[in-house]
């Protein structure tokens, strides 16, 4: 069975594996791209081209993120969920101990908050624009004046 992605759904690991094995030149194009001179354990920037901040690469019929295509190649499961950024370097392709981990939209906000480059939201958190207990007494004043409100 040959497995198809779709334009606008992440790539599978599976898929990604495969494209790769059946073609050896894709592969080589893709390792090219990754600056590993900084070693082992440094970032290993994506030198080619970018989405975003984020490293991209053409694998028909769409581009990939380059970190999501290393993940899947050292074997990381990342299918339904995200190739998160422990080093905070969204151009890094390395997949070894604190760079490249396989996790869910919750682990990588959780990651983000953490290290402090994302403020929680919510009447916790005392730069949140909005306190929702206060604004539903409000709601609820101007509903028993006759005032409709969303």
């Amino acid at each position: 069975m040959e497995t198809v992605a779709r334009k606008h759904e992440p790539a599978t690991a599976e898929w990604i594996r495969a494209r790769m094995a059946a073609d050896p030149e894709l592969l080589a194009k893709f390792e090219s791209k990754i600056d590993r001179s900084g070693g082992a354990r440094a970032c290993w920037p994506w030198t080619g081209g970018l989405n975003g901040a984020y490293g991209a690469f053409w694998m028909r019929p769409k581009f990939v993120r380059a970190s999501r295509i290393a993940a899947a190649l050292a074997g990381l499961g990342i299918d339904g969920i995200m190739a998160c950024h422990g080093c905070d370097n969204p151009p890094c392709c390395n997949t070894g101990p604190g760079h490249l981990f396989a996790g869910t939209a919750l682990d990588n906000t959780r990651d983000a908050i953490a290290k402090g480059r994302m403020v929680p939201k919510g009447d916790g958190c005392p730069a949140a624009k909005t306190n929702w207990a206060r604004h539903s007494i409000t709601r609820c004043r101007l509903t028993t004046i006759g005032v409709n409100t969303p």
